[in-house]
């Protein structure tokens, strides 16, 4: 926490407030950071913004997430009783795919505005697509989109190995649902995520075996919609790509 502040400071005027005048090492490290940062709001007119980029990282340290998402979540509250904290701005950016094993009730990340990431077009993963130099038909776009929608990562997967030309697309989209194919990791970290949760997991089974969209637990379908696993209809729930349906029906 020292260091975040270090860091924060770094980016600050050298007239404001020290991180040695607001720390105290009795009262704790989150106490002295909420001192430190109230302190600089205190002398500064506009709001002070804080954009943290890529906090999932954070997600495989339990010890440290466990303590500094709810601060976040602390802080954006504070400015409902506090006049100085209505200074602080936060944008925190983050992957969703590890809601599966979190606890979505003490993080900073079901409060206030969400942007969520859409999938791609057809249109804008061809205009991609053209920006590589790779001379894909429509046709062949969609029979990728059929797998893997417009996910801009599975996406991205599957243009870095064909700029490679390290295999086909009939072959990639061959090997796709299997441990042979380029989705092996991303599939294989979903299965670890389902298999240490036996309440989600079964839930996500009956989904991938359903043959229509099917109604499950609120809560469940938050996080399986979290974790890029599934689309919602209403109340009703399917997976979200073919890859998905099909990889997850033999796994699971």
């Amino acid at each position: 926490m020292r260091c975040f502040c270090a860091y924060i400071q770094k980016h600050l005027p050298d007239n404001l407030p020290r991180i040695t005048e607001n720390w105290n090492d009795v009262t704790g490290n989150t106490i002295s950071t909420t001192n430190y940062l109230e302190a600089v709001m205190e002398n500064l007119e506009n709001p002070l913004l804080l954009a943290l980029d890529n906090v999932d990282k954070l997600f495989d340290y339990p010890d440290i997430y466990q303590d500094f998402l709810p601060l976040l979540r602390s802080w954006h509250e504070e400015a409902n009783n506090i006049d100085v904290w209505e200074k602080l701005r936060l944008i925190v950016v983050h992957s969703t795919e590890d809601y599966g094993r979190l606890d979505l009730n003490k993080s900073p990340f079901n409060v206030e505005a969400l942007i969520e990431l859409r999938d791609f077009n057809q249109e804008e993963i061809k205009n991609w697509a053209q920006q590589l130099q790779l001379n894909l038909t429509n046709d062949e776009i969609k029979s990728l989109m059929e797998k893997v929608g417009g996910h801009p990562y599975l996406i991205k997967l599957a243009f870095d190995k064909l700029v490679r030309q390290e295999v086909t697309l009939t072959k990639l989209l061959e090997d796709a649902t299997t441990d042979a194919g380029i989705y092996e990791r991303h599939l294989r970290r979903h299965l670890n995520t389902l298999n240490g949760n036996p309440e989600l997991k079964a839930v996500f089974r009956q989904v991938v075996n359903a043959r229509v969209s099917v109604q499950i637990d609120s809560i469940q379908s938050h996080k399986l919609y979290s974790m890029g696993l599934i689309t919602r209809e209403g109340n009703k729930v399917m997976p979200r790509y073919i890859l998905h349906r099909i990889y997850f029906q033999e796994h699971l």
